[in-house]
């Protein structure tokens, strides 16, 4: 009978171990941040609103033209993914991502209709946007929301914790 215990807690020892170090590294908390923190501009197709799913904070402009800043450390810049659909830009981790410096993102574009958080973060604006169409802000999760805006339409959401 103690052959079997033994045998067993053996098999249960390395069955976590093995899941413990298949994690590429990353373990379960994720990717540490390492190093300086440095800036990234991202080229992307014309935009109209923000999906922010990272813990960052982010900076609004006004502006003819459109630019995007992302400033964190090289190895988590590495990580973040963007992308655009429906003229809407996402902002996400491409893979598990753990402590790291806090991420700043500045944006700067010339018309707004969507802003949401999907997890945690702060998006502000030192501009007020107008726009004759819908304008969508919402928070899922944990963040706020400080914008100034004149839109015929103004739709809020607030699923969570935060303010808009």
């Amino acid at each position: 009978m103690k052959n079997i215990k033994t045998k067993t807690s053996l098999i249960i020892v390395t069955l976590i171990a093995i899941v413990f170090t298949s994690c590429e590294n990353h373990g379960l908390i994720g990717i540490k941040g390492t190093g300086s923190v440095v800036s990234e501009n991202i080229e992307t197709s014309m935009i109209e609103g923000l999906n922010l799913e990272i813990p960052a904070t982010v900076y609004l402009s006004k502006g003819e033209g459109q630019s995007i800043r992302i400033d964190a450390q090289q190895n988590i810049l590495d990580n973040i993914e963007t992308f655009v659909d429906n003229k809407v830009l996402t902002i996400k981790f491409d893979k598990n991502v753990g402590n790291h410096e806090e991420i700043f993102i500045f944006i700067t574009l010339d018309h707004l209709k969507q802003l949401t958080i999907s997890g945690s973060g702060n998006i502000s604006s030192d501009s007020e946007f107008t726009t004759e169409d819908k304008l969508m802000i919402g928070i899922s999760g944990s963040g706020n929301i400080d914008v100034a805006a004149d839109a015929s339409e103004v739709e809020l959401d607030i699923s969570g914790s935060g303010d808009i």
